[in-house]
C-alpha cells in the first residue's frame, strides 16, 4: 500500500512552553488522520507494507530520501468514520523523538483541554466541531461525577471521599475540573478540621483538659494544612501553659 502527496486545506496552532518561547507542537485542525498526511510529507511515496498503522501503536517510518526517522502514533480511540486533529511534537534539542504525551490513558483532564483549544482554531471547520462536541461530552462526565462527589461528603466516611476526589482531580489535571476538586478537597478537609476543633473547644469548656488536649493533638496530627491550623496550634501551646500553671 502506498499514499501519494494530495491537496489540502488546514490551519495549524503553535504551542509553546509556558515559559518561553519555545516551539514545541503545532496542532493541525485537519480531516484526516496523522498518518496519511505525515507519510505524504516525508515522500510522494513512501511504502507501507511494513507500518502497519491501528489504534494504540507505534510506528517508525524512515524517509527513504533523506534517511530521517519518525514516530508515529495512533490514538487508541481512533476511527476513519470521523475528524481527527493532527498533532506534530518536536523535541528539544539533542532530543529524541517520543510519543509518550499521546498515551496517558485515562488522563481526561489533558483530552478536555486539548479537545478545547483544537475547537478554538477554525470554530466551523467540521473537525474542530467535532473536538467542541467531545470537550462538551467530557464536560458533561466531569460536571456529573463532581456532583456526585458532592452528595457523598454527608454519607460516606471521610477518607473515602477524599480518595475519590483525589483520584477525580489526578484523571482531570490540567484541566478546570482538577481545580475545582482541588477545591473541594479543601473544603471538606477544613469542614472536617472544624468539627474536631468545635469537640476539643466543648470539652475545654467543661474543663476535660485531658479530653481536649487529646482532641486537640488529633487536628494537629491529621489536619495540618487546615485553614485555622496556625490558630489551634497557638491555643494548644497556651492550654498546656495554663494547665501547667494550675
Amino acid at each position: 500500500m502506498k499514499t501519494r502527496l494530495f491537496d489540502a486545506l488546514f490551519h495549524i496552532k503553535r504551542i509553546f512552553c509556558a515559559n518561553n518561547s519555545r516551539l514545541i507542537g503545532e496542532i493541525v485542525c485537519f480531516s484526516t488522520l496523522l498518518p496519511l498526511l505525515f507519510c505524504s510529507v516525508l515522500s510522494a511515496d513512501v511504502p507501507m507494507s511494513d507500518a502497519e498503522l491501528l489504534p494504540g501503536k507505534e510506528v517508525r517510518i524512515t524517509a527513504p530520501k533523506t534517511g530521517k526517522t519518525f514516530l508515529v502514533y495512533i490514538p487508541v480511540d481512533y476511527t476513519d468514520k470521523r475528524p481527527f486533529p493532527v498533532i506534530f511534537c518536536y523535541h528539544g534539542y539533542r532530543g529524541h523523538a517520543t510519543t509518550w504525551p499521546f498515551k496517558k490513558v485515562g488522563k481526561l483532564g489533558e483530552a478536555f483541554t486539548l479537545y478545547t483549544q483544537i475547537a478554538e482554531i477554525l470554530p466551523d471547520t467540521e473537525s474542530c466541531r467535532a473536538a467542541k462536541k467531545s470537550a462538551m461530552r467530557l464536560a458533561a462526565k466531569a460536571e456529573t461525577e463532581l456532583e456526585r462527589l458532592k452528595d457523598a461528603f454527608d454519607k460516606k466516611p471521610y477518607a473515602e471521599v477524599t480518595k475519590a476526589l483525589t483520584a477525580f482531580r489526578d484523571k482531570y489535571g490540567n484541566s478546570i475540573f482538577a481545580g475545582r476538586a482541588t477545591h473541594l478537597l479543601s473544603e471538606l478537609l477544613n469542614a472536617k478540621a472544624d468539627a474536631l476543633e468545635a469537640r476539643a473547644v466543648a470539652a475545654e469548656t467543661q474543663k476535660n483538659y485531658a479530653r481536649a488536649l487529646q482532641l486537640y493533638e488529633l487536628y494537629l496530627t491529621y489536619f495540618p494544612e487546615a485553614k485555622r491550623y496556625r490558630e489551634v496550634q497557638r491555643h494548644v501551646k497556651n492550654l498546656k501553659n495554663k494547665i501547667e500553671t494550675q
